[in-house]
């Protein structure tokens, strides 16, 4: 009796692992694609920006001016504009939920949005790459005529740096025809001046001093001019050739 006892209950518990095993048992079409299998376990959430993965410098461009902001691993930030060699704010930085705060604000600065960097209150988009500014070409040999038409400003000069001239509201505009100049357009005769072509370029000497030149027209080798007022280079002004308006 004890021998069959053992017997039913043998045979209970293997109808019980093939009840177990039939309801683990994954059915898989062979008929079916090997990267269709459904029903996987979805992905983990991604994990959160770490500070040392946005530390750094970041970069971007307003007006011809590149902003540097420079975020040190340690919590501490820099924001300069290498163009011009000057440094406009220092503090503290802190990353919570994919947002930077500067000097411990109550309102966040920057938005972390992969490999860039939104400054909230601006709109500006920075990134690693350093942006290019305008750098001058080299000045040509001009003949009379070269110069000929309407020109208006593009850059001004500031420091060892070029700006937009939208940036410090310069609307300078040029009139040239041969050695006339007139500042304003063709129609501003009032302010007409004739020029002397020398060295290639167009030169207009005032006062006393006359081996000195008071204002100065190059034509540049990438087809702007360059408008250049004292012998210090004290004003330079980069002129792109427009329609006459």
């Amino acid at each position: 009796m004890r021998k069959i006892t053992a017997i039913i209950l043998v045979l209970a518990l293997l109808a019980a692992l093939c009840a177990c095993g039939e309801m683990n048992t994954i059915n898989i079409d062979p008929a079916a694609s090997p990267n269709t299998i459904t029903n996987m376990v979805p992905d983990p959430d991604p994990l959160p920006t770490d500070e040392a993965l946005i530390s750094g410098d970041w970069y971007t461009q307003q007006y011809g001016l590149i902003i540097c902001l420079s975020l040190d691993a340690e919590g501490k930030y820099t924001i300069t504009m290498p163009s011009v060699d000057k440094k406009t704010a220092e503090g503290t930085w802190t990353l919570e939920n994919e947002l930077i705060y500067l000097d411990g604000a109550g309102k966040a600065d920057f938005n972390v949005q992969g490999d860039q960097l939104d400054w909230i209150e601006t709109g500006l988009v920075f990134t690693r790459d350093m942006p290019q500014v305008y750098a001058p070409g080299s000045a040509v040999s001009a003949k009379s005529g070269d110069l000929d038409g309407y020109w208006k400003s593009v850059y001004v000069k500031t420091g060892e740096a070029y700006v937009s001239a939208d940036m410090l509201d310069d609307n300078t505009d040029i009139y040239i025809e041969g050695t006339n100049v007139a500042m304003g357009g063709a129609m501003l005769l009032d302010t007409l001046a004739v020029f002397e072509f020398e060295d290639g370029a167009l030169c207009l000497k005032l006062g006393e001093n006359k081996d000195a030149s008071a204002v100065k027209i190059e034509l540049l080798d990438d087809g702007m001019m360059r408008l250049t007022v004292g012998s210090d280079d004290s004003a330079v002004i980069i002129l792109e050739k427009r329609p006459q308006p």
